[in-house]
């Protein structure tokens, strides 16, 4: 007899913080022009769905010096500065700096084939042409930190829903070591992300007498099928 209990979702609900309301993203900006870094900082404070913490400065060099102690969502630098180019530049910064920051190069539009192989070999995720509008700007600068900020969230390890799946485990183990049934259970859970599935699986390897019998990946959710056997099972190990 194989008595089989369904958990269909196990969710925690999760509070809602007034900054889920209103993204927060820090920007730095690398343009020795006054007037474009100006325009260009208002253009990305002004609008009513993200709070935007932009900090300027003129160099290359200077702008390293900022990240040895400040992290930033994306950064943006002018293609042509007078210490180094913006592409030198932000190869320093995926390289040299333990940074996930977005990397977009201010381009003048006859320059751009320079973005593309730039873009290709991994050393940009991004590129403004100059002239652009106010428009195109919030669309690639804000378009691509949404992305980042959602993919972040969803593989973010939900560590209250994780322990709540292991309880459950640990809770119909004790049932079965208790008893003296010789029946195995099977449990079926479901996760958001391959984040709390994998810790989840890590888990489950480290504890006695339990096994992942198949797991399913649909609709961007994790559905796998555990089985706990008493001891009068012969190991599964």
């Amino acid at each position: 007899m194989l008595n089989t209990v369904l958990i269909n979702r196990i969710m925690m609900s999760r509070k809602t913080e007034e900054t889920d309301n209103k993204k927060n993203f820090s920007i730095l900006l690398v343009e020795e022009d006054f007037e474009i870094s100006d325009q260009l900082e208002r253009i990305l404070k002004n609008n009513k769905r993200f709070d935007c913490d932009v900090t300027t400065v003129a160099k290359g060099k200077n702008a390293l010096d900022y990240l040895e102690d400040h992290e930033y969502d994306l950064i943006m630098s002018d293609y042509e500065m007078e210490d180094m180019d913006g592409i030198e530049f932000l190869k320093e910064v995926k390289n040299g700096y333990p940074s996930d920051a977005i990397r977009l190069l201010i381009m003048e539009e006859h320059d751009t084939f320079v973005a593309e192989k730039a873009l290709r070999d991994g050393h940009i995720d991004g590129y403004i042409e100059n002239p652009w509008n106010s428009q195109e700007v919030k669309l690639i600068v804000f378009g691509k930190l949404v992305r980042k900020s959602d993919l972040q969230r969803k593989n973010r390890v939900n560590v209250d829903k994780v322990t709540e799946a292991l309880e459950m485990v640990k809770k119909f183990q004790t049932k079965i070591t208790a008893g003296s049934s010789t029946d195995k259970e099977t449990l079926i859970f479901e996760f958001d992300s391959s984040s709390e599935f994998n810790k989840f699986s890590f888990e489950l390897k480290r504890m006695k007498n339990i096994q992942i019998l198949d797991v399913h990946i649909f609709q961007d959710k994790y559905v796998i099928n555990v089985g706990l056997y008493p001891e009068s099972y012969e190991k599964i190990r």
